[in-house]
C-alpha cells in the first residue's frame, strides 16, 4: 500500500512539472508576440551595376532610403503598409534565427542582402543572396520580406 502513495505523488510531481513547463512555455510564446518592431534596416549589393541600397523603417512609419542609383529619400509609409510588412515578419518566424546563406560555388553577379530587425529587447540579423544564388535553401518568409521590401522601392522610381 506504501507503494502505490509513492507512484501517486510521483505521478502528481510529473503532471505538476508538465502543467509548470506549459504555463512558462505559452508565457515566453505570447512575450515574443508581444516585441514591438523598432527599426528594419534592410541592405542590397552588388549585382553587376554595383547596386548599394540601404532602407531604414522605423517603428512610427518614418523611412529612409539611400541609393547609388535612385538617391536619398525621406518618407512615411502609411500605417497599412507598415502593417502589412511587420506581420509578414513575425509570421515568417525569422525573428527567432540568425542566420547565413551565402553563395554557391561558380555564382556570380548576384545580389547580397542584410536585415536587420530591433525589436524592444533583441536584434535580429539575417544576411542572404539572391535565391537562385544561394547555396542553402532560403525560409519562404525570407524571400517574401525581401520582396516586400523591393515592392517599397520600387514604388518610389517615379516620385
Amino acid at each position: 500500500m506504501g507503494a502505490v502513495r509513492i507512484n501517486r505523488k510521483w505521478i502528481l510531481l510529473a503532471i505538476i512539472g508538465l502543467l509548470f513547463t506549459a504555463i512558462y512555455t505559452v508565457y515566453n510564446s505570447m512575450m515574443d508576440a508581444s516585441q514591438e518592431i523598432t527599426e528594419i534596416a534592410w541592405q542590397r549589393t552588388g549585382g553587376f551595376a554595383g547596386l548599394d541600397e540601404t532602407l531604414i523603417i522605423k517603428s512610427d512609419g518614418s523611412t529612409y532610403l539611400s541609393s547609388n542609383i535612385l538617391g536619398e529619400k525621406e518618407f512615411t509609409l502609411s500605417e497599412s503598409e507598415l502593417v502589412s510588412l511587420t506581420t509578414i515578419i513575425v509570421d515568417s518566424g525569422i525573428l527567432k534565427i540568425d542566420a547565413s546563406y551565402g553563395p554557391k560555388a561558380g555564382a556570380t553577379d548576384f545580389f547580397s542582402y542584410s536585415i536587420r530587425i530591433d525589436s524592444d529587447s533583441k536584434s535580429t540579423r539575417i544576411e542572404w543572396v539572391d535565391d537562385w544564388a544561394s547555396k542553402e535553401e532560403l525560409p519562404e518568409g525570407l524571400v517574401d520580406i525581401g520582396e516586400r521590401l523591393l515592392t517599397i522601392i520600387q514604388g518610389l522610381e517615379n516620385v
